[in-house]
């Protein structure tokens, strides 16, 4: 991706353009359903795994959990005015992400494993882009705060090339900030971001729906409630100079930017590793950005996936699962 020219917030957010939305987990469109209300009717979602990852807290098997997200996602789906034909499940599962994100620096061989497997990943994005052919992809931004966010990212941007190589048409891809320094920056951009960014602030309608969307998850409905009480003592905080806020109106306003440059993704978001992917593991190992994450994200940002057509799988089939890790859906 290299636009010359920074587009405007209104080009963005533009209805009569083809929108895609790319998320990584079901609950990820919440952070931006004001945005999404504004593009419908027919703007596309897909959703590249089955977000079993917390499965452990309801004492049930990652393929029970990960059904249970998925039906909950359906009915956001809905609410947020998709039609059943543009929202696709990749069904992937987080918790085969994570074990292959910790194996890939054991071995040569587990590297390849896991970079086969997240390449299925990427041409199920390609196969999803070639059905719509959009103008503009909505994705999370590449922050270091959650290693699958990154992973959709940089997979998303190899297809968006990959997609001009063949067609020669050019994919505005669009950041929406996700959290970083575990929730300390949560939904907003970094006070050091460069480029160059957007918010709507919702009417009380689009708010309201919002809200009600977030409530079709009940599983996640005590990760809400927390995150409720940080916002809230956040907002208190912020009110000692003057700049009081609570949750309702903190997620009344919703930031995205353009991603105009080139970027290598192999370079750490944070310089100093203990910031990135704070307290991420599987079965007690951590991930790592530098060392594990940087490389492969550098060899899964090539623009191949041109190049590999019909190599789509059938997710639900592939997906080995195993036991017990942290990872965040």
């Amino acid at each position: 991706m290299d636009f010359k020219k920074v587009p405007s917030m209104e080009s963005l957010l533009d209805k009569s353009k083809k929108h895609l939305f790319m998320f990584s987990h079901h609950d990820d469109e919440i952070v931006s359903a004001g945005i999404i209300q504004r593009l419908q009717p027919g703007a596309a979602l897909m959703w590249l795994t089955n977000s079993d990852g917390l499965y452990f807290k309801e004492n049930v098997t990652p393929e029970e959990y990960g059904k249970k997200r998925v039906a909950e996602g359906w009915n956001v789906a809905h609410e947020l005015g998709f039609k059943d034909d543009d929202v696709t499940n990749g069904l992937y599962s987080e918790v085969d992400n994570y074990r292959l994100f910790v194996n890939s620096i054991k071995s040569e061989a587990q590297f390849e494993e896991g970079i086969s497997f997240w390449r299925k990943q990427g041409r199920d994005i390609y196969a999803k882009i070639k059905k719509h052919d959009p103008d503009i992809i909505w994705t999370y931004a590449f922050q270091g705060g959650m290693p699958e966010h990154d992973l959709t990212h940089v997979l998303t941007a190899a297809c968006i090339d990959s997609y001009e190589r063949e067609f020669g048409k050019k994919i505005q891809m669009v950041e929406i900030p996700a959290y970083e320094l575990t929730v300390l920056i949560s939904f907003r951009f970094n006070p050091w971001y460069k480029g160059t960014k957007y918010f709507i602030d919702m009417t009380r309608d689009e708010l309201l729906k919002k809200l009600a969307a977030a409530f079709h998850y009940p599983s996640q409905v005590e990760l809400i409630e927390k995150f409720r009480k940080v916002i809230d003592n956040l907002g208190k905080v912020s009110g000692l100079i003057g700049r009081p806020f609570d949750f309702e109106s903190y997620c009344g306003r919703e930031y995205f930017a353009p991603v105009c440059e080139p970027r290598d993704y192999s370079r750490p978001p944070y310089r100093i590793d203990f910031f990135n992917y704070m307290f991420d593991d599987y079965l007690g190992e951590p991930v790592k950005f530098i060392g594990m994450m940087d490389r492969i994200f550098h060899e899964l940002s090539k623009p191949v996936f041109h190049l590999e057509q019909g190599k789509t799988v059938d997710n639900e089939a592939a997906s080995v699962h195993s036991k017990g890790c942290s990872c965040c859906g």
